[in-house]
């Protein structure tokens, strides 16, 4: 937990670093211009110079999506969880009434099957082959003789 942590808080250390130093070149720029009247040229310069850095910011705001995507990707269960419960569709205590409800389905059945009485030995043969090859002839009666003893 403290290994995740210390790598969080890097990641937002290097995050706001990778922001502010756009930010700040456009800020500085921006301010240095407006100091003074300049020359067209200058003005141009400037918001050239801006618009490359709002590229910058763009490509990595992108790349942030792309990592929370794949990030958000890697839990569909749990995001689809959050989806339901947020709606109210899903919630606790129905979980818990659904699994209660399901495993009850499954001891009955689990009960009612042991009731049925077993196939016999040979159909685990005879079910899948009209005619048993002969290897699975002597498999077949090696398992009947184990069973006899």
């Amino acid at each position: 937990l403290d290994d995740s942590f210390t790598r969080l808080s890097q990641f937002s250390a290097d995050l706001a670093h990778e922001l502010r130093t756009p930010i700040a070149n456009m800020l500085g720029e921006a301010q240095v211009a407006l100091t003074r009247d300049r020359a067209a040229a200058e003005y141009r310069e400037t918001i050239e110079s801006s618009v490359a850095e709002c590229e910058r910011l763009s490509r990595i705001v992108d790349n942030l999506l792309f990592v929370a995507r794949v990030d958000a990707a890697r839990e569909p269960i749990a995001r689809f969880r959050r989806y339901l419960e947020q709606a109210g569709w899903w919630d606790e205590a129905r979980e818990a009434r659904l699994e209660q409800e399901i495993g009850d389905e499954i001891t009955r059945a689990v009960q009612e099957t042991e009731r049925i009485p077993p196939p016999p030995v040979e159909s685990l043969f005879t079910d899948v082959y009209a005619d048993v090859p002969a290897r699975l002839r002597e498999q077949q009666d090696a398992l009947t003789a184990s069973l006899r003893r």
